[in-house]
């Protein structure tokens, strides 16, 4: 039975990463991925934790309840005078009238039934975060071994697909960027996100097995060589922009992630930070960059500006409550010059903070801010502390790389990024505990059996 629960949060892992690799698309693959998610929240809830929340993790739950309102919210009825007052809402009361439509009171979302589907699949990042939290028989290195592994396994259907050009039947999606290396994603910048983040949790895991015995460390050098090695011809062949990069800062941070000493992982932010910084300049500031960005992408530069600019006047005629969740591909509509719609549809901002903005107003807008002030925080205290689980590290950079990511994509609209971003905020909350906690314990018989001796 032991076995059995400590195989739930891997295994249901290995299903998001595997099944929820599309935004929009595999429908019955993530259904099947909420209703898991729903009987893992209903497991957790019924099991109860079995200590006390520590603070950071409360902060934490707090931020989910703060979700679940901002969703509650959305389906407040409202009656029509006050209604028809809400930003954007005024054009829309007008085009009914003028058709011979009779208004009615509604809810404060402009689409319910997107709504209440872009809730439902919030569940499997948030069911993963809270299991993580509330079971209290996590295993990081479990979760780790099972982000590496995918992510080795990605490459080698990448390769099948590229070998097997635009027509390959290892393509999952029907719609997806065929003739990319795409694992098991249909975006190959989002494959691009798997690639990235798998790397801390492949330096943690060398990290502490490297404390076991001196015999095996040959071994595991040339295990994680040759998975490094994988991740690093992903990249080549993924051929996104956000690999590029983003894979030097993410490599370099990995690695002081192996580094034990503290004053050295806080010299690495004086040199990763500005050269973050650099990288998103070239790209937004300069004619090369954004030339860099249209290859890299299924969206022209020209196009990606123009959604932005589109979304941010969206942003400010629905303020200050939005749109509603879900409804931004239909609200975007209402901001195309029809001269220069294509064949194409923009179904999302490409900047999921502009489309949080777009939809949720100055709730999401607040949220956001004080969620990036609790990251901000946690992630630097974290990142120097001397006895932070290395898993804690690891976690802090897959989740700035997502956080970096998110501001020219959407890789939290897929179940595979918005469950590693989860566990990653729930691994955020940990300090000696989990498999340092295990370490310590292993390591203390030897200890307690030298102490005679010594004396």
């Amino acid at each position: 039975m032991t076995a059995l629960r400590d195989a739930v949060l891997p295994g249901f892992l290995l299903l998001c990463l595997v099944l929820g690799g599309a935004s929009g698309g595999g429908y019955l693959a993530n259904l099947f991925l909420q209703l898991c998610a729903v009987g893992l929240i209903g497991w957790t809830l019924l099991t109860g934790p079995p200590t006390p929340f520590t603070p950071q993790q409360r902060v934490l739950l707090w931020f989910g309840v703060a979700i679940c309102l901002v969703v509650l919210l959305q389906f407040l009825p409202l009656p029509l005078p006050l209604w028809e007052q809400l930003g954007g809402r005024g054009a829309i009361i007008a085009a009914d009238r003028e058709t011979g439509i009779t208004p009615s009171p509604a809810f404060l979302t402009l689409m319910p039934h997107e709504t209440l589907k872009s809730a439902v699949w919030m569940l499997p990042p948030f069911g993963l975060a809270l299991a993580i939290l509330g079971l209290g028989n996590c295993r990081a290195h479990r979760l780790a071994i099972v982000i590496v592994a995918v992510m080795a396994l990605s490459v080698l259907v990448g390769a099948s697909q590229l070998s097997g050009g635009g027509n390959s039947p290892w393509y999952f999606y029907r719609i997806t960027n065929r003739g990319s290396a795409v694992g098991f994603f249909a975006n190959a910048n989002h494959f691009s996100t798997l690639l990235l983040v798998s790397l801390p949790f492949l330096a943690a895991l060398v990290e502490t097995r490297w404390r076991g015995r001196r015999a095996s460390r040959v071994v595991i050098v040339a295990i994680a060589s040759a998975i490094f090695g994988v991740a690093l011809v992903g990249i080549f062949v993924n051929g996104s922009l956000t690999g590029y990069g983003l894979g030097g800062p993410v490599l370099a941070a990995s690695a002081m992630i192996l580094v034990p000493r503290a004053r050295l992982r806080r010299f690495s932010l004086l040199v990763l930070l500005p050269a973050i910084a650099a990288g998103m300049v070239l790209v937004f500031s300069t004619r090369e960059g954004r030339q860099m960005l249209a290859e890299s992408s299924t969206l022209s530069a020209p196009a990606r500006e123009t959604i932005f600019a589109n979304s941010w006047k969206a942003a400010r005629d629905f303020a200050p409550t939005g749109s509603g969740i879900g409804s931004f591909e239909e609200i975007y509509r209402l901001y195309e010059d029809p001269a220069e719609v294509g064949p194409r549809y923009i179904n999302h901002a490409h900047n999921d903070y502009l489309e949080l903005l777009v939809e949720t107003g100055l709730a999401g807008g607040a949220m956001l801010a004080a969620f990036l002030l609790w990251w901000g925080r946690r992630a630097y205290r974290v990142w120097h502390a001397k006895n932070a689980d290395p898993f804690a590290r690891a976690a802090v950079v897959a989740t700035a790389t997502i956080l970096i990511h998110s501001s020219v994509d959407y890789p939290l609209r897929t179940a595979a990024i918005s469950c590693i971003f989860s566990l990653s905020c729930a691994l955020m909350t940990r300090w000696a505990s989990g498999d340092q906690l295990l370490i310590a314990r292993r390591n203390a018989p030897r200890r307690r059996r030298a102490a005679p001796a010594t004396a």
